[in-house]
């Protein structure tokens, strides 16, 4: 084989490669960043499942379970001051303590890190939900163990 067609060779697969790995990539991707903001109550959500969470949340204010409900409550992990924004804080009536909420729709690396920190530094138990505004459950409590 002649060395002189080498360099062509390389580039046009390594081109064809890169066009496959960048289509296959774009198809399994989702921007979490484009996920349109909703209003309600006068409030802003970053999602149709936060919104959705709220309402959940708001019943059970009502029904008395929950008392004072906030959202976007600013925690920080760590003495670092590493900033975590749980959606929703609220007091559990039969736990007699805070309770933190979180809607999660998918995983970032982000949210891993923070879920990693929350279980030793964080300052109440965090109540993960998983789903979309059509359904969701609640997947775990995070009970900090300091």
């Amino acid at each position: 084989m002649n060395c002189e067609y080498l360099p062509e060779i390389k580039n046009r697969v390594g081109s064809q490669i890169k066009e496959s790995v960048n289509q296959s990539w774009k198809k399994n991707f989702v921007d979490y960043r484009k996920v349109a903001r909703v209003e309600l109550d006068g409030r802003s959500f970053a999602s149709q499942f936060e919104a959705t969470l709220y309402v959940y949340l708001k019943d059970m204010v009502a029904k008395g379970e929950l008392q004072f409900l906030e959202c976007q409550v600013h925690v920080y992990l760590t003495r670092a001051r590493i900033p975590m924004i749980p959606d929703f804080k609220a007091f559990d009536t039969a736990l007699k303590e805070e309770v933190y909420f979180e809607a999660k729709g998918f995983e970032t690396e982000k949210w891993i890190l923070k879920r990693k920190l929350w279980t030793v530094y964080g300052p109440g138990r965090l109540r993960v939900f998983k789903g979309s505004a059509k359904s969701f459950r609640m997947v775990e409590e995070i009970i900090p163990k300091g």
